[in-house]
């Protein structure tokens, strides 16, 4: 008769945390990385504030260096007059 083997969660995961190193090293290496934040819809300021600075800083700055720049407006008496 053959006994079977029996191991515990414990087992595993200690088998798994062991063999993580070997593991890591045969992962191929990331092209990008791209980040997701999921939030509910009260908590979507709060749960994130940096970010959501980072993000309003990043859209003024980007809104900043695409305007062009403003064309003065001629008012009256500005013009120069020949003597």
């Amino acid at each position: 008769m053959i006994c079977p083997i029996v191991l515990s969660d414990r087992d595993v995961q200690t088998q798994l945390i062991a063999q993580l190193p070997h593991i890591a090293q045969h992962l191929p290496a990331p092209q990008e990385q791209r980040t997701t934040i999921i939030t509910g819809d009260s908590s979507e300021g709060l749960l994130n504030p940096l970010v959501g600075f980072l993000t309003t800083l990043a859209h003024l700055s980007q809104d900043m260096f695409n305007r062009a720049p403003p064309t003065p407006d001629p008012t009256p008496g500005s013009e120069t007059r020949d003597r």
